[in-house]
């Protein structure tokens, strides 16, 4: 659910999230002549509506004789509580991506697990952080934004002590915010554009984000992702599943790119599963399932993708790649634009290789590659990739999907600047096919594609 949805669950669910100021009790892990104590906010495991545990509670520390930086303090944070009766209200994995402080707001960007958190989950959460904080010497407000690995925001809210009043307000709330996708100017990525709209009833939000999307943005470098001439004839939802019957020009002004057909449907199902009540998206035209789309299987249900949301950040060492992985219907290759992380310690062939191994089957496209695959070296001489991979190369059991695996590296790995032709090795010798022939360098060939060009 987008930011404003989920502050009005913050001010709603004061019987559930917001049993703070009054509810909260100190559950001391160090003396209470502690040197600088400081209270760090968890969730407490037993929740209470009507006694004094409420929902969170603080533990004490001790930081010494000077307090830490922000980076620091969030460190001892993730260390969680001692007492059993407290949890971490956040995954583990969370990432502080930056803290910024100014004019009395800090801003934290999270990221990792944090990005994942919905719902209550995520109010409870956000309310922890703000707890923990706001106790820092000039802090008046603390914003904590969920970002993915691109620096695409995915939530945000900002709070004071005076949010955290043990009070229910949502008989006034009057605005919601959502967060409606939409293309980038190449249709590469979507970019999510804030909207803040009068309150509505949760079932009437599906409905309004579809006409939304259908209108197109309102925000420059925002480009409409929906055809021409598409109206919305009826949404359902229903267990999580939320089925989208569209006009018949759906399909007939259809997107003539496999970068924009992507785009289209992730438009959709990236702005609906913002809503904690759908987690699958599933699209019928004029009353009838859809088989596929441009070149896309669209008869499964599609799940929210992050990694296609933009836009790349090449300040955060990203960089815009082009992964190649077979259909689900058929043996050809569709391209998926991908912003992978580099590091210091990584060529970017490599990089765009793990990215390629690691990303998930679904939406369309298949993984043909076993969670046992490893990559032993990857370098480039005059032009050639040469990967050295180990004995779970090739584990394919038909022609096809032996096929897949090897278009799908020779094809993502060609794509990058300086790679004309790729080697496949397994333990440093030629691999062992179980149905291919191929043997030495291969150069992507203009079958292997959806399109003919490869693009």
């Amino acid at each position: 659910m987008t930011t404003g949805i989920k502050r009005r669950l913050l001010a709603a669910a004061a019987a559930l999230v917001l049993l703070l100021s009054a509810g909260c009790t100190k559950q001391q892990a160090g003396q209470t002549d502690a040197v600088q104590p400081f209270d760090f906010y968890y969730r407490t495991v037993q929740t209470g509506y009507d006694g004094d545990s409420g929902v969170i509670a603080a533990q004490t520390r001790e930081l010494g004789t000077q307090t830490p930086e922000v980076e620091e303090l969030f460190a001892l944070y993730l260390q969680g509580p001692a007492d059993e009766s407290l949890v971490l209200p956040f995954p583990q994995d969370t990432e502080l991506v930056s803290a910024v402080s100014g004019e009395g707001v800090l801003t934290l960007r999270l990221s990792g697990g944090y990005e994942a958190l919905t719902g209550v989950n995520a109010s409870i959460a956000d309310a922890c952080i703000a707890k923990t904080m706001l106790q820092l010497s000039g802090v008046k407000s603390v914003c904590i934004m969920a970002v993915t690995s691109g620096g695409g925001i995915l939530r945000q809210t900002t709070l004071s002590e005076e949010d955290l009043l043990l009070q229910d307000d949502s008989a006034d709330a009057s605005n919601l915010e959502i967060l409606l996708y939409f293309s980038d100017e190449s249709s590469r990525y979507l970019l999510a554009e804030k909207r803040t709209i009068p309150h509505m009833d949760a079932s009437q939000l599906p409905q309004y984000l579809v006409e939304q999307l259908i209108a197109g943005p309102q925000t420059a470098g925002m480009y409409p992702t929906i055809p021409e001439g598409v109206s919305l004839l009826d949404i359902n939802v229903e267990n999580g599943v939320c089925a989208v019957d569209f006009t018949a020009d759906f399909v007939a002004n259809r997107p003539e790119s496999e970068q924009q057909e992507r785009t289209t449907l992730l438009s959709v199902v990236n702005t609906l599963t913002e809503l904690d009540t759908i987690s699958e998206v599933q699209f019928y035209v004029e009353g009838r399932r859809q088989e596929t789309y441009l070149y896309l299987d669209i008869s499964g249900g599609f799940v929210y993708d992050g990694s296609a949301v933009g836009p790349v950040r090449p300040d955060l060492n990203e960089l815009d790649a082009t992964i190649y992985l077979p259909e689900q219907s058929s043996a050809k290759l569709h391209a998926i634009p991908l912003r992978v992380k580099l590091t210091s310690s990584e060529s970017a062939e490599r990089a765009v290789l793990q990215a390629l191994l690691s990303y998930p089957s679904g939406n369309g496209v298949s993984n043909p590659f076993s969670g046992s695959l490893q990559v032993a070296s990857v370098k480039v001489t005059h032009g050639i990739c040469t990967v050295d991979l180990n004995e779970a190369y090739p584990g394919a059991e038909s022609y096809s999907a032996e096929c897949g695996q090897m278009r799908a590296i020779t094809a993502t790995l060609a794509a990058l600047d300086g790679v004309r032709a790729v080697q496949i090795l397994v333990n440093g010798a030629e691999p062992a096919y179980r149905f291919l022939s191929a043997q030495g360098a291969q150069s992507p060939q203009p079958n292997w594609f959806c399109q003919p060009d490869g693009q």
